[in-house]
């Protein structure tokens, strides 16, 4: 194997581990949330992309103040859940 071959080898190397590291640090910086950064108000979640539902990214929008951004689709809590009669033990 020629050097030439490997210097480049060895350099797309890190420069893929660098696009990576920046990704990975990327998508743990998007926030979970469900109320507006600004206002605190509940936010509502638009129509996303395909690109953006693919990387599990929605698009949320606050009726309040108008704000706009990205996060990462949240859970929305259950409704029915039963509420349990009587003295905690």
């Amino acid at each position: 194997m020629d050097h030439s071959v490997l210097v480049v080898a060895v350099l797309m190397a890190t420069v893929l581990l660098r696009l990576a590291l920046v990704l990975g640090v990327t998508w743990l910086l998007v926030p979970r949330r469900r109320q507006c950064p600004g206002c605190g108000s509940e936010e509502l979640s638009r129509v996303t992309s395909r690109p953006a539902r693919l990387l599990h990214l929605e698009r949320r929008w606050c009726l309040a103040c108008g704000w706009e951004g990205v996060s990462k689709p949240t859970v929305p809590a259950p409704l029915d859940v039963p509420v349990p009669a009587g003295r905690l033990p």
